[in-house]
């Protein structure tokens, strides 16, 4: 049977989940947890591996038409806050600012769920209100406002809290149990693709040793029905190991005999993800 999770199986009738993806959801429920804290109450983020994790997988969401709708909305609101941290923002300006064919409101309502915002009716109840949430507002104070107006870190700022809201849908997902839960969190927008992508790079892909192939991840992607497009977006991604690329996940490229590519993975993102696996195995034997 075909997992409902990583294969996306809904046309059969099967409630099958396999257990790789309940073990990754394990993996998940910790990143969250540990993300959250130290997003609310480190006093340099930037110094945490959790924070270094979510900034070099940020590739694989950056060039996904379907998912930017969050680093937009992420962005805006920065700079917004960044002018006048105090200040309420209102859906409809978002909604004006980034247009979508996705629920803003929804993703609205996500972030506030993570504590990235909070959201409040205004006095007419048809609008709500945004104000920076625990984990924003010392992302904000610790790093963002540091740099003054430095884009690229900005930016960056910026990916890492898009991830970590992609890290809170995939909680959500790792914690539904049924094709019913799914589609009422996600409707037609589930987070498989990037599901499947961090099942390989945060703990399929990476069990054994610090290098995978080419091979590895284009056979592991396509046998789990990523279309050719995901697939060449996110093993483009990982080539771009040059000084100005988005990710430091891969440190290194190698060529084999054979011709194939083999991915040496960041030495430090390696030993977090390892630690991070181990705390998932000695919390559930």
């Amino acid at each position: 049977m075909k997992c409902i999770k990583c294969y996306g199986n809904f046309k059969s009738h099967n409630e099958f989940v396999c257990e790789s993806c309940k073990e990754f959801g394990k993996l998940i429920n910790i990143m969250y947890d540990e993300a959250k804290k130290i997003f609310m109450e480190s006093t340099n983020p930037e110094k945490e591996e959790i924070y270094n994790i979510l900034l070099n997988t940020f590739f694989i969401i950056q060039n996904n038409p379907k998912i930017t709708i969050y680093k937009n909305i992420i962005n805006n609101l920065f700079q917004k806050f960044y002018l006048n941290p105090s200040r309420i923002i209102t859906l409809d300006e978002i909604w004006i600012e980034v247009r979508s064919s996705r629920n803003i409101k929804k993703i609205i309502k996500r972030m506030e769920e993570c504590q990235v915002i909070k959201l409040s009716n205004d006095q007419s109840g048809l609008n709500l209100n945004i104000e920076m949430g625990a984990v924003m507002k010392n992302l904000m104070e610790k790093i963002y406002l540091i740099y003054k107006g430095e884009r690229e870190s900005e930016l960056r700022v910026a990916a890492v809290l898009t991830m970590y809201v992609i890290l809170y849908e995939l909680l959500k997902y790792a914690n539904d149990n049924t094709k019913e839960d799914i589609y009422r969190d996600f409707e037609s927008h589930s987070p498989r693709m990037v599901w499947v992508a961090t099942k390989f790079l945060w703990n399929e892909g990476i069990k054994n040793d610090e290098t995978f192939s080419d091979t590895d991840i284009t056979k592991y992607l396509s046998k789990h029905g990523l279309t050719s497009k995901s697939i060449i977006t996110i093993t483009s991604g990982l080539k771009e190991t040059n000084p100005d690329s988005v990710q430091r996940y891969i440190a290194d490229l190698d060529l084999d005999s054979n011709g194939d590519i083999n991915f040496v993975i960041n030495h430090n993102i390696y030993i977090a993800l390892e630690r991070l696996n181990h705390h998932r195995m000695r919390e559930h034997e």
